[in-house]
């Protein structure tokens, strides 16, 4: 990677460009995307909290592209406004997807991708044991039919972790 950026950096003097500020550093890249991609449980995705307008998802606050966003009447019988982020994986879920209500109010976040961790550095893909070392006696465990287990972390405004397999396979952060 340094030696990429010696060579943007060497052909750009060369051709006459003048820059005007200095490239990020790995670094201080690597620390923009942990903000975009960290999770607060029960609180928030990427520094976007749950309740907040969804007009602030279009300014691409993930560090993702925002691939589809538009209007939905018949999600379990509401309406709500979603934005999906990244490109589908083999099981044609984008990496994260918000979702908005009638009110334009954030009220959860799916969560599909492992580059999206919790402070304790749960994930998609992070082993079963790995959750329950994290959090512990915080989790309710739930058998979801045959192949799921889900563990819910908090309240009503809370995180759900699905399991399948020993493995970690979806994170909602919700507020519902």
């Amino acid at each position: 990677m340094r030696k990429l950026l010696s060579i943007l950096m060497g052909a750009a003097l060369l051709s006459g460009v003048v820059m005007q500020a200095p490239l990020p550093s790995f670094n201080q890249f690597n620390q923009v995307w942990a903000a975009n991609t960290a999770i607060q449980p029960g609180t928030s995705v990427g520094g976007i909290q749950l309740g907040v307008a969804d007009s602030s998802l279009k300014q691409n606050p993930f560090g993702l592209k925002l691939t589809t966003s538009g209007k939905d009447t018949e999600y379990e019988g509401q309406t709500v406004y979603y934005y999906f982020y990244g490109a589908k994986d083999a099981n044609n879920n984008y990496p994260l997807q918000v979702y908005s209500d009638v009110n334009h109010k954030v009220f959860i976040f799916e969560i599909n991708s492992p580059v999206f961790k919790t402070p304790q550095g749960v994930g998609v893909g992070s082993t079963e044991a790995a959750l329950q070392k994290a959090y512990g006696s915080q989790l309710k465990k739930q058998q979801r039919g045959r192949l799921y287990i889900q563990y819910s972390l908090g309240g009503r405004k809370g995180t759900d972790f699905y399991v399948k397999g020993g493995k970690v396979t979806q994170m909602l952060v919700r507020s519902y």
